[in-house]
């Protein structure tokens, strides 16, 4: 089945397992990698902002490069990362907050997957390798709008269960 929407994301959420920076790096760069599989344009990412140059930075996505990436959140505990593919997707961890949910964003702007199957797999891809409590897909509209429930989503994933495929309707989103 084909969506026809241009804005949808990917979520994964979990609650803080006192993992270290180090396994926070290796789980994101896991998933990185496997984006990249998947879709060729999610190969390659670029650090949000531009460098000294003026021009926007290749991001090093293997562990060790990410672990250098995940900046501190200030007098706030946990680390956060945000990359760009230079195209139309962005992604997005905040890993580590200790009374809080860790996520990570795959989000489309535009040309986003245009069939179910690559979101299938980008879904099990983030399972994989975030072990989340939750992770949808969905509309951005629909996220900001139901952020803890699931309304509206595409694709919706609970801890220990199967990748559950909903009825989706693309004119919902705008």
């Amino acid at each position: 089945m084909t969506r026809r929407t241009n804005s949808l994301l990917l979520a994964a959420r979990w609650l803080d397992r006192g993992e270290s920076r180090r396994d926070y790096a290796v789980r994101i760069a896991t998933f990185l990698e496997a984006t990249g599989e998947i879709d060729g344009t999610l190969s390659t990412w670029l650090l949000e902002g531009l460098g000294s140059s003026g021009a926007f930075r290749r991001a090093d996505v293997s562990a060790g490069g990410i672990e250098a990436l995940l900046r501190s959140r200030g007098s706030e505990p946990g680390f956060s990362l945000a990359l760009w593919n230079g195209l139309h997707a962005s992604f997005q961890a905040t890993v580590g907050m200790a009374d809080r949910r860790s996520s990570a964003i795959l989000s489309f702007q535009e040309a986003p997957p245009r069939d179910a199957s690559a979101w299938r797999e980008l879904m099990s891809a983030a399972i994989r390798a975030f072990e989340p409590d939750t992770a949808t897909v969905t509309a951005h509209s629909l996220f900001r709008r139901h952020a803890h429930t699931p309304a509206g989503e595409w694709f919706s994933y609970q801890r220990g269960g199967a990748v559950i495929e909903n009825p989706f309707s693309p004119g919902d989103v705008y």
